[in-house]
């Protein structure tokens, strides 16, 4: 297409992200658990669900120029989202998916292809662990907050 950004380089985040209007967005909701080494992933992500409220996903009733469809991906495997998370959406007027990240992402490609207005909640595909220091920014935290204009 003429006159189309060239794609740049690939951006690889780690943790949860929000995919608006065409931005990448790390989001800060809990997916920690204490000893990720013997939590089951699905179990501990299904944990964090349930202790999200609606504060989590409220940046959705804040936009102006609302999506028609907001795709959920759950981590590594498709988990039920809180009704009173998924109330928020409909509420707003919004279609909720919910899937496993990897179909999410394709579903969100899927539908961004077809034109359609969508957004993106990706959960990643397992829990991390509460780090104990700050740690450095690495390069694709630094990428990441360029895209969400933070640099």
């Amino acid at each position: 297409m003429p006159g189309a950004p060239e794609p740049g380089p690939p951006v690889f985040l780690r943790g949860p992200v929000l995919l608006i209007d065409g931005q990448a967005v790390l989001w800060d909701v809990n997916t920690q658990v204490p000893d990720p080494a013997t939590a089951i992933p699905e179990a501990a992500i299904s944990q964090c669900l349930a202790t999200w409220d609606e504060d989590t996903v409220r940046v959705f009733e804040l936009m102006k120029n609302k999506p028609e469809i907001v795709v959920f991906g759950t981590g590594r495997t498709l988990l039920p989202l809180p009704q009173r998370l998924r109330q928020v959406f409909t509420s707003n007027g919004m279609q909720v998916e919910v899937a496993s990240t990897r179909n999410a992402c394709s579903t969100f490609n899927v539908l961004v292809a077809e034109g359609r207005h969508v957004a993106a909640c990706l959960l990643p595909l397992a829990p991390s662990s509460p780090l104990k220091e700050e740690p450095k920014p690495s390069k694709s935290k630094q990428a990441a907050d360029s895209i969400a204009g933070v640099v």
